[in-house]
């Protein structure tokens, strides 16, 4: 079963590739972007993004909120968004909007809760 993958984001304009993302989603059950109250671009690209992977036959949300209140937040919100999307069967991970964990290795990861019958995986670079 594919993963949902949630991506929590924060002034990433500069850092993040909308397109490896649009481009890597068929790997996923579907993707949230959570735009944790940036104030440059980030709004504008994830809302591309987004775009891309619904038109190219995937599931995609993008959450904005209106301030800034953290990583965890963002995360929290994201999971419950992905929850509502695709349901609790699919495994939800999240990872970093600058990729430095490529989108195959999530993947692997989440691929891992079954092979090991683990709830919980976590990966450290």
């Amino acid at each position: 079963m594919k993963p949902t993958l949630v991506v929590p984001c924060y002034n990433e304009a500069r850092r993040l590739d909308g397109s490896t993302f649009v481009e890597g989603s068929k790997l996923f059950a579907a993707l949230v972007f959570v735009d944790d109250g940036s104030t440059d671009a980030t709004a504008s690209l994830l809302e591309t993004t987004v775009r891309g992977v619904v038109d190219g036959g995937g599931v995609s949300s993008l959450v904005t909120m209106d301030r800034n209140a953290g990583k965890g937040e963002a995360v929290r919100r994201g999971v419950k968004v992905a929850l509502e999307l695709v349901g609790p069967q699919h495994p939800v991970a999240f990872a970093d909007a600058d990729l430095s964990t490529p989108l195959d290795e999530i993947v692997r990861l989440t691929g891992l809760l079954r092979a090991l019958d683990r709830d919980v995986v976590i990966g450290s670079r």
